[in-house]
């Protein structure tokens, strides 16, 4: 059977996404054992938050941000006043208006971005209509209110943009109502109030929309929220009602969000936040009150975002980026300190925004963009102490995974492999003693991998361990298991399981193994300079598996390699 190796060279389209998902990675491997050697941190924290601020002098087009959006490919898109920013984690491409480009976007203060299910990017202006940014060939296509047409768009302002799950883009616009995009034939449907229905859209101003879990639509308008729940013209509407519990807290919505159980949050200028409950039909007020003074100001809620945690944070007009801690009913805001260039760039936050690596996106009015990433307050430094046997080894890690009895595992450079008991915090060291055939071939970890059974394969800096924690004894792998000298020796690098669970390394200086647990063997797959198809090198990194079988490995100055095992 012949086996293909094909060279692939990948385009670094997210530079900060890629370098914040490998934070949140980092993150999320770490904090287990953070919270196994001490007590967790508190959340919410009880210090500032730290933000990386991204400002004109970074390259953002102007400080003003309306809203922000990470579309398919990893892009992050900023809305301006002053021209629509693409951003790659390092530099941004600024799309304005070309008063002489029918192709150019048609107004370069933009309000709403979305994107649809073909990839293409709709971005809606101030008072310029709408326009549909195609990637692939660079091009706008502008959609604006032609008064004799009835199935123009019904409002050159944009407010707000929101593609359903069956694809559909509903376009919120001030003064000309709720509008429905046909893609067949390029028309819009237009939802307005008709003061002769009673289950007419309450307002032809829209400022926020949002699809809850269950396909309804949220309509946010500043006379109280509405609920479209079928495709027909008909809407529900919730209002603020002097006397009446469990109505709306305020008729000024200005954002909407969904949390995991369904509920839906709601910002209200003015009001704080409100929580509808589905179960009840209630809403439930969230305000800082009076026992908040330094607060006073949260009450005027511009924005509203659940994270991947389920933390809801808010964001103000004036008293900056809160978190609502929903047990005591508190907000804790963090604010600007024009001492400190690590604070908050603007206490006006207009847009929050959570990337797909768990980064918070904040956009302010003047300070431009605000950068946090909340995970980072869950570490603790866990570092080698000689004083004390319940600490890590070596304060060089390699390897760090986690196996189903939630046991943390860390690979080191020198001090073999520690392991953290999930339960009691108990720290385990395993390493090379050379009196002990049943000993780890090296101290130096590279690589770990849970293999079922509560055994490990560990890649050493001098060969392939099978190791079972029970009994602590580290079996060696072999070329051929008939022979005691064809230990394998060279340094593992990485492992890797595909689908169909076959076990793969790759080495320093030896090129791939095939890893076949029982009896012990490594069949290796190695560089032949006479055919174009094996692995370019021998020379290899990191290995991963993804979910077609194909197995990505990198390596030592011949770039990234795609192997099709079968």
């Amino acid at each position: 059977m012949k086996r293909s190796f094909h060279s692939a060279c990948a385009r670094w389209l997210c530079k900060g996404s890629a370098a914040a998902a490998a934070l949140l990675l980092a993150a999320g491997l770490l904090s287990p054992a953070a919270v196994l050697a001490g007590s967790p941190t508190p959340y919410p924290p009880e210090r500032p938050d730290q933000f990386e601020r991204i400002s004109v002098d970074d390259g953002l087009s102007e400080s003003v941000v309306r809203d922000i959006l990470q579309d398919h490919t990893g892009f992050l898109w900023i809305a301006t006043e002053d021209g629509l920013n693409r951003y790659d984690g390092s530099q941004f491409v600024i799309f304005r208006n070309e008063s002489n480009n029918y192709n150019s976007i048609s107004h370069s203060n933009i309000t709403a971005l979305a994107e649809d299910q073909e990839g293409n990017l709709w971005i809606g202006t101030l008072n310029a209509g709408l326009n549909r940014y195609n990637p692939a060939t660079g091009k706008f296509t502008r959609y604006t209110y032609k008064g004799s047409q009835p199935d123009s768009l019904g409002s050159n302002r944009i407010t707000a943009l929101l593609v359903d799950h069956e694809g559909t883009l509903w376009v919120g616009t001030r003064g000309g109502g709720l509008n429905r995009y046909n893609s067949a034939s390029g028309t819009f449907q237009r939802h307005q109030n008709d003061p002769k229905r009673a289950d007419s859209l309450a307002s032809n101003n829209i400022s926020a929309l949002l699809e809850d879990n269950a396909g309804r639509l949220w309509v946010g308008t500043p006379v109280g929220l509405e609920r479209k729940d079928s495709s027909a013209n008909a809407f529900t509407h919730f209002q603020s009602k002097a006397g009446v519990a469990g109505s709306l807290g305020g008729n000024r919505v200005t954002d909407l969000a969904q949390d995991a159980q369904g509920r839906v949050w709601v910002a209200l200028q003015g009001r704080g936040l409100d929580r509808f409950d589905p179960q009840t039909g209630l809403f439930e007020h969230f305000l800082p009150g009076d026992s908040n003074p330094d607060l006073r100001m949260a009450n005027d809620t511009t924005s509203v975002w659940v994270d991947q945690a389920g933390v809801v944070w808010a964001g103000t007009f004036g008293s900056g980026l809160c978190r609502l801690d929903e047990i005591d009913r508190r907000f804790h805001c963090d604010t600007t300190n024009p001492y400190d260039d690590r604070s908050l760039s603007s206490d006006e936050v207009f847009q929050i925004y959570e990337d797909r690596s768990g980064i918070l996106w904040i956009g302010t009015y003047g300070g431009g963009l605000s950068k946090l990433d909340p995970g980072y307050k869950l570490f603790e430094h866990i570092q080698a102490n000689p004083a004390n046997p319940n600490s890590l080894s070596d304060d060089m890690v390699f390897a760090i995974v986690q196996d189903e009895e939630t046991n943390l595992w860390v690979g080191t450079n020198s001090g073999g492999l520690n392991r953290f008991d999930g339960s009691s915090g108990a720290v385990s060291t395993y390493r090379n003693n050379p009196d002990d055939p049943g000993s780890l071939s090296s101290d130096g970890v590279h690589a770990i991998l849970p293999v079922g059974a509560g055994y490990l394969l560990v890649g050493t800096q001098r060969g392939l361990d099978l190791l079972d924690p029970l009994t602590g004894i580290a079996s060696h792998f072999f070329f051929d298991p008939t022979d005691p000298a064809s230990q394998v020796t060279a340094p593992i690098m990485g492992l890797a399981r595909t689908p169909d669970g076959k076990l793969w390394a790759t080495t320093a200086s030896d090129g791939l193994y095939q890893v076949q647990i029982p009896g012990r063997q490594v069949i290796p797959y190695r560089n032949d300079p006479e055919d174009s198809d094996s692995l370019v090198g021998n020379a290899l990194t990191a290995i991963v598996s993804d979910k077609q079988g194909y197995l990505w490995i990198g390596t030592i100055n011949h770039g990234l390699v795609r192997f099709a095992p079968n």
